[in-house]
């Protein structure tokens, strides 16, 4: 073992060696193919030397060589692993981040210029003496003790600095994240406040009905209500848009909002319900490719048309033949395979109530 030991140091020394005292050991291009090569030829120097430095370590504590640490075993495995681990972890962080211009964990960048060359150094001269039973015993404890202690305890602050400076530059990174969502939600908002603002109600009130859906903001949704009730005759609006393809849009209205005469809605409904049957026959007729149909295609406009329906039953109106054609639509024939859609599941589910 101590062949292979001493064999395994001979080569981590040259690792480090041309680790410190070749290209990767220059000041890197900061951009581009150089800069991802010094990084990647940090990281597989590194890694390199990492098992170097493992065999080596495994055969010194097939010969005892680590005993001084520890008189149980557990406890010496323990601290020998974690310290090459941690130790070599942070020299590869603080070379990876040595000519780093971004942000970087403070102590890391302090100990940058020195410690890819001393910690590997350290560990490879307190491996020599560890290794060889004969200098072991001509050199003091204290002269291999305290350099790997000490760069032990800076291995763990460095590797601790790198994690809580990841962790916080990740939280950063999410909390600008959230900012911007929330700004872009503002935005949306003050967008979909404009578009209600600007419309007009006489010539274009179908635009802003998809704005009175359940599902948007209430300051957006109650602005969207108000505008299309500013119509002088906007329930007899809605019943002209029923019959005259503009079924999906009033679906949206009425499936969260009340209106004031059902009664005046109640015919209308059975030519919306249709209108709906027929632009899901086009729909399909007309898929050009096969992702023009998909599964949870026509699913939010018939759970519309639905709860709008459900919202009229018992005024005298039979809706089921309707829906029924609905549900026969989806049916249609396609030039291309199509998926099952889920609108069929909620079509049957209501049809199966309403025998």
């Amino acid at each position: 073992m101590s062949f292979i030991g001493n064999l395994f140091l001979v080569l981590s020394l040259l690792v480090y060696l041309a680790l410190n005292f070749t290209d990767l050991g220059k000041q890197p291009s900061r951009g581009g193919d150089a800069l991802m090569g010094y990084a990647l030829g940090n990281v597989l120097v590194y890694l390199v030397l990492l098992a170097c430095l493992t065999v080596a370590t495994i055969a010194i504590a097939w010969k005892g060589g680590f005993e001084w640490i520890s008189p149980h075993q557990p406890t010496r495995f323990l601290l020998v692993a974690s310290g090459l681990l941690l130790a070599v972890l942070t020299a590869g962080l603080s070379a990876l981040y040595r000519y780093e211009n971004g942000p970087v964990p403070g102590l890391l960048r302090a100990i940058s210029g020195f410690a890819p060359v001393l910690i590997p150094l350290v560990l490879i001269a307190a491996g020599f003496v560890l290794q060889n039973a004969g200098l072991r015993a001509s050199v003091p404890v204290a002269a291999y003790r305290w350099p790997l202690l000490g760069v032990y305890v800076l291995s763990v602050l460095g590797v601790g600095s790198a994690l809580y400076g990841w962790v916080s530059e990740a939280n950063a990174n999410a909390a600008r994240r959230i900012e911007g969502q929330r700004a872009d939600e503002a935005q949306y908002q003050q967008n979909h406040l404009n578009d209600i603002d600007s419309c007009d109600v006489t010539q274009h009130i179908t635009r802003i009905l998809v704005f009175t859906d359940a599902n948007h903001d209430a300051i957006v949704r109650e602005r969207a209500v108000a505008k299309v009730k500013s119509h002088p005759q906007w329930q007899q609006e809605l019943v002209y848009w029923l019959e005259n393809k503009g079924a999906l849009e009033v679906f949206t209205f009425l499936a969260s909002n009340e209106v004031e005469d059902k009664k005046l809605f109640a015919p209308a409904i059975h030519t919306g319900v249709l209108s709906v049957a027929e632009w899901i026959k086009r729909s399909i007729r007309n898929a050009s490719h096969p992702s023009h149909l998909y599964a949870d295609q026509f699913v939010w406009d018939v759970d519309r048309m639905l709860r709008s329906v459900d919202k009229f039953e018992g005024l005298g109106q039979d809706y089921r033949p309707d829906v029924r054609a609905v549900r026969a639509a989806l049916d249609t024939p396609a030039e291309h395979e199509k998926p099952r859609f889920t609108a069929i599941a909620v079509l049957d589910a209501w049809l199966k109530k309403h025998p």
